[in-house]
């Protein structure tokens, strides 16, 4: 198994490699029967707390410090902040804690995990944190890169710290190519985690978590840059031209060609006929 492939959660600020994970929702519901008669009356009383049952793995050379702040957590029998693959973050209790060792299997421990959620009317879906916040956690990233970079001689993490400064600069001026942008950050992230395969284990390990925190980071600046974008109309060309002279026309700016060919999803950019219906930006 590639370790290294699999996704990260945490509770409590211990973080593990998630194999499989299972969430459980149950309503509380109070029925009323009579007799003679069939079915029910049926009366929601609200949500059960949610459940989350995790399979996972701790593994590198310090795996044991990090089981032993798991075990610590679930025996202090207090609320902690669990953060989920995709849903988010949110106050839970570890209910039970099941651990595994196998003695073929060196600097590795698989466990898992049954959280269930703390708190009434606690849990809400993952609230995308602002722009400010987002490039403050980038800077944050950007330095982690640069430290993996010279620590382990992975070259093209500076391409991924170029790729990501050049999305971060006028971040709100680039609405129409931020996808593009961030595209190419992750390509560069990919190759840089491509490299990092090739240590050993206990090396790899943090270039990894680090390429794949910066790239969700990437995605949800570009989520908050995209929320700004204005509605899309539809117009019809009176023309024949490239699409970089009808950019131009409409807004003034022939670079926003890149932006209708993909709104538009355009085979030959170079030659559009007149009364062809075009998705605009209304700005």
């Amino acid at each position: 198994m590639s370790w290294d492939n699999l996704e990260i959660a945490s509770f409590g600020g211990v973080e593990f490699s998630v194999e499989s994970l299972e969430d459980s929702l149950t309503r509380r519901q109070a029925e009323y029967k009579y007799p003679w008669r069939n079915g029910a009356d049926c009366e929601d009383l609200g949500r059960e707390a949610r459940t989350t049952s995790i399979s996972a793995i701790i593994f590198g050379d310090n795996y044991e410090v990090e089981l032993g702040k798991l075990m610590q957590i679930a025996d202090d029998g207090l609320p902690h902040e669990f953060i989920h693959l995709l849903l988010g973050a949110w106050n839970a209790r570890i209910r039970s804690l099941a651990i595994s060792h196998q003695s073929s299997a060196r600097n590795f421990v698989a466990v898992k995990i049954e959280i269930v959620e703390d708190g009434v009317d606690s849990f809400l879906p993952e609230i995308i944190p602002s722009m400010e916040q987002l490039q403050t956690d980038l800077d944050a990233d950007i330095e982690e890169l640069d430290q993996q970079r010279v620590a382990y001689g992975i070259g093209t993490l500076a391409t991924a710290i170029t790729r990501i400064q050049e999305l971060k600069k006028n971040i709100e001026s680039q609405i129409y190519d931020v996808q593009r942008k961030v595209d190419t950050v992750r390509k560069a992230l990919d190759d840089s985690m491509d490299h990092a395969r090739k240590l050993t284990t206990p090396k790899q390990w943090p270039v990894v978590r680090a390429c794949r925190r910066t790239a969700r980071n990437c995605m949800k600046l570009a989520e908050r840059v995209q929320q700004k974008k204005p509605i899309v109309r539809g117009e019809e060309t009176n023309v024949q031209a490239p699409i970089s002279v009808i950019a131009h026309a409409r807004y003034g700016d022939s670079k926003r060609a890149e932006e209708l060919i993909a709104i538009n999803n355009l085979k030959n950019p170079f030659l559009i006929p007149p009364g062809t219906q075009l998705k605009v930006y209304a700005d």
